[in-house]
């Protein structure tokens, strides 16, 4: 039953395409990877999904003996089953041995799955990672969330626009499922358009709101602080979060801090891949990184501390706060 060392999403999707295990022991913190994984189980393993041959249950409530009667179960319409087990982590420790048990021996006709949020140390976790069939996915960083749009819209034979892909990112965060979710509703808005564009975000996503965060980074880079500050009055009157404008804005600062002291270190080829800037727009963050080279960044963290606990706070006027902390970059 063993596998290969735990590889990459993508190269355990193509296995799972190729070869079916009898067992997988998914860690996925974003819920998006083992969502996909599943859906390639499904389509290699079973011919046709049924409630008879495709078995959801989790694994903090599930007795022993429900388990015993459902493997044990002969169908002679589904030979084939699958099993999966949400909230894997939670298992308790005599269904956890329980599994280990069963899966010593040869397992025909069935395959299990098991989903879990984070790490545990029961024994089917243990036996699945001393059988390799255990494999772990986290969250993407920042800059690597860019590529997951381009999957996703691959997915849905759809090609995003770099703006486009910009403008999800900032609309849904760094939320897998969430950016899914917003990307299936442009691909059903777009139809058999092949392209999804920037316009296409704004018309279905940002609804009547004609400024946008990236706009308003886009003045604050090049240091037109009359025209940032018209941009962030306008989007607070379209009732765009402070909050959510405020971790824009700082995220774009430690991107510029991190590009300034990477400057001498770093080739400009290493410092967009590290942080994750679309090629199309690596020319214009690069011109704004040559005018930071003498920005006063300690200042700007001691005001971001300070900005940051007082929008956290009630009875505060907080677009005051926020229109003062732009005031001052």
């Amino acid at each position: 039953m063993k596998n290969m060392a735990s590889p990459s999403f993508e190269s355990l999707r193509d296995r799972i395409q190729k070869k079916i295990g009898p067992v997988y022991f998914l860690i996925d913190e974003t819920q998006f990877f083992s969502k996909h994984l599943i859906l390639e189980v499904k389509k290699k393993f079973l011919k046709k999904v049924t409630s008879e041959n495709c078995r959801t249950f989790s694994s903090e409530t599930i007795s022993l003996e429900t388990l015993e009667e459902e493997i044990n179960a002969i169908s002679l319409f589904t030979p084939q089953k699958l099993f999966i087990f949400t909230d894997a982590d939670r298992m308790l420790k005599n269904t956890a041995l329980w599994f280990s048990e069963l899966f010593k021996k040869e397992i025909k006709e069935y395959c299990f799955v098991f989903v879990a949020s984070k790490k545990s140390s029961h024994a089917l976790s243990r036996f699945c990672e001393k059988e390799e069939c255990l494999f772990e996915f986290k969250k993407p960083y920042e800059s690597q969330v860019g590529h997951w749009i381009e999957w996703i819209g691959k997915y849905y034979q759809k090609t995003i626009s770099p703006v486009a892909s910009v403008l999800l990112q900032e609309k849904a965060g760094g939320d897998l499922l969430v950016l899914e979710s917003e990307i299936e509703k442009l691909s059903i808005y777009v139809g058999d358009q092949k392209n999804i564009t920037e316009e296409d975000v704004k018309d279905l996503l940002y609804e009547t709101r004609t400024h946008s965060i990236f706009e308003l980074l886009d003045y604050l880079g090049n240091r037109k602080k009359d025209k940032t500050l018209i941009v962030l009055y306008k989007m607070l009157e379209e009732g765009e979060s402070e909050i959510f404008i405020f971790t824009m804005v700082l995220r774009y600062l430690r991107n510029l801090w991190k590009a300034v002291e990477w400057k001498s270190q770093k080739s400009d080829v290493e410092v967009q891949k590290l942080l994750g800037i679309h090629p199309f727009f690596w020319n214009e963050f690069r011109k704004q990184r040559d005018q930071a080279l003498k920005l006063p960044f300690e200042r700007y963290w001691e005001k971001a501390l300070e900005t940051d606990h007082l929008l956290k706070s009630v009875n505060i006027n907080k677009k005051d706060i926020l229109i003062n902390f732009v005031n001052t970059l």
